[in-house]
C-alpha cells in the first residue's frame, strides 16, 4: 500500500518538490532580496595602491543556479531560441543586477561558479561567463 510514491511525469514527487523549493529560494534570494553594490572596504593597514577591487557582475549576462541550466541558457543563446531561454528565465536562471560583487569559487573553460552577495549579506551561488564579471583575475 505504501511502497511506491506518487509520480508526477515520472519522477517521484518528493524528488519534484525539493527541486521546486531550491529554485524558489535561489530566486527569492536574487530578486527579492537588495543586489545593491556595497561600498568598497579596504583594511586600515594595506594603502590604496595595493587595494584589489572586488569582481562584479557586468549588465545584461545570464547566471543560473546550477551546471545544467547554465550550459542549456548558453546553448539557448547561441541557437537564438527566445522561447527556451524565456523559459530559463523564470526557472533558475536570471540576469543579475550590474554591479553585484561576486566571490569566484571555481572556474573553467568559459565558465565560472561565483557566490554573487546581496547588501543585507544573503549570498546565492550561481554559473556564468568568464565575460560576466569585471574585474576576475584568473
Amino acid at each position: 500500500m505504501f511502497d511506491e510514491q506518487p509520480r508526477v511525469d515520472g519522477q517521484p514527487r518528493i524528488f519534484m518538490l525539493a527541486l521546486a523549493g531550491v529554485v524558489a529560494v535561489a530566486l527569492i534570494l536574487v530578486f527579492a532580496l537588495d543586489f545593491r553594490p556595497k561600498e568598497a572596504t579596504v583594511p586600515s593597514s594595506a594603502t590604496a595602491s595595493t587595494a584589489v577591487s572586488q569582481p562584479e557582475f557586468l549588465s545584461n549576462r545570464v547566471a543560473c543556479i546550477s551546471k545544467d541550466l547554465f550550459d542549456q541558457a548558453i546553448s539557448a543563446v547561441s541557437q537564438h531560441d527566445q522561447k527556451g531561454f524565456d523559459y530559463l528565465m523564470g526557472r533558475g536562471c536570471i540576469i543579475p543586477k550590474t554591479g553585484t560583487e561576486v566571490s569566484v569559487l571555481d572556474s573553467g573553460f568559459g565558465w565560472l561558479r561565483v557566490r554573487a552577495y546581496a547588501s543585507t549579506g544573503d549570498a546565492v551561488e550561481l554559473w556564468t561567463t568568464r565575460e560576466a564579471i569585471k574585474g576576475y583575475q584568473p
